[in-house]
């Protein structure tokens, strides 16, 4: 006979995510978490950017850390006072743009520390840029810059006198790239067992 508290412990088991670790390979960290190749693709599907694209900015952005976070500040050099910055969760998304997020898709469980809204944050926030600065959605390495600097920043060329970041929007370009081609390979593996969450 089957105890209830064993059958919960399967249940919970088979339902968490695992933090990926092989961060070069699109298909090998996604098979681990099947249900993020899903959410990633409904956001590709929502807001016309590459699955490609928006893993490779979550990976830029948190390494795929759920609950990455800016470090501590500091008062009188002991006591912590707040954070570096506001940007929290697997996008990094800051405060005042994910409140805008909210206002427009949000819902009453839409966290920054879950995947399915994360992607879905990345994909809308590509969305807006790319029309608010005439970018288009296959520009990597531009949509990229204006992520991060944020439309403003983007405009004023705030970017140009940061070459550390030029090399980043670069690498999340080239990998964008590569994790497109990668997924094209395998994703009707990832489509199967999204299917089999257990």
């Amino acid at each position: 006979m089957t105890r209830p508290w064993l059958l919960i412990l399967i249940i919970l088991t088979g339902c968490q995510t695992h933090e990926p670790r092989h961060f070069e390979d699109a298909c090998q960290f996604l098979y681990q978490n099947s249900d993020w190749y899903r959410y990633a693709r409904d956001a590709e599907l929502t807001w016309g950017v590459s699955s490609g694209l928006i893993l490779s900015v979550i990976y830029q952005e948190s390494s795929f850390k759920a609950k990455a976070a800016h470090e501590h500040k500091y008062f009188m050099g002991f006591i912590p006072w707040g954070r570096v910055s506001s940007a929290y969760g697997f996008a990094q998304a800051k405060d005042e743009v994910w409140h805008e997020y909210l206002a427009e898709r949000g819902g009453f469980l839409t966290e920054r520390s879950r995947f399915k809204d994360a992607s879905d944050f990345v994909g809308w926030y590509l969305n807006r840029i790319s029309k608010q600065l005439h970018l288009k959605k296959t520009d990597a390495y531009h949509l990229y810059l204006a992520y991060h600097e944020g439309p403003a920043g983007f405009k004023k060329k705030s970017f140009r006198f940061k070459p550390w970041l030029m090399a980043v929007a670069q690498k999340v370009s080239l990998r964008s790239v590569q994790y497109q081609k990668q997924l094209e390979q395998c994703q009707w593996k990832l489509k199967l067992k999204s299917l089999y969450l257990f």
